[in-house]
């Protein structure tokens, strides 16, 4: 049975997640090796601990199979706008068949209304296994297009 349920940082992040977060990396990581692998749980804690960071996990008997990791703030551009970007979304490949995705993402807006975000912004990839899934699945749940976003790397 999956189930699909709001957790934060510490309880999420266990082996399973450790073991995803590490799948996503090797699957979608935008600059390959260059940085190699190094995330940053310090960072996420402090995010989750000041209500900045919002996780829906999707959990097959209580193993990770997927996450959706969200950041949550007020608008720079309108200070009563309560918005949600996403950060990482990935679900394992063994269950991406059937709607184990379109729950995830369709539960975490769930969440996200019920913490009072008007407005959030989410994304797939380009250039990936996933890109014709994530772009079909966008418009399906009524998100349209809004800009361009390009990775420069300028670094040594």
């Amino acid at each position: 049975m999956i189930t699909y349920q709001v957790e934060r940082w510490d309880t999420a992040m266990c082996r399973d997640t450790r073991d995803l977060l590490r799948q996503h990396h090797d699957e979608v990581g935008e600059h390959g090796d260059t940085l190699g692998y190094d995330p940053d749980y310090d960072a996420a804690r402090r995010m989750d601990q000041s209500g900045a960071l919002h996780i829906v996990t999707a959990r097959e008997d209580g193993r990770m199979i997927g996450y959706c990791v969200v950041d949550i703030g007020t608008s720079l551009e309108h200070r009563a706008l309560l918005c949600a970007t996403q950060r990482m979304w990935f679900v394992h490949r063994d269950h991406r068949h059937g709607r184990v995705g379109w729950r995830l993402m369709t539960e975490t807006i769930r969440h996200l209304k019920e913490r009072g975000v008007r407005q959030f912004y989410p994304h797939h990839r380009v250039g990936c296994l996933t890109e014709r899934v994530g772009a079909k699945m966008m418009t399906r749940l009524g998100a349209t297009p809004l800009e361009l976003s390009y990775s420069l790397w300028i670094g040594d």
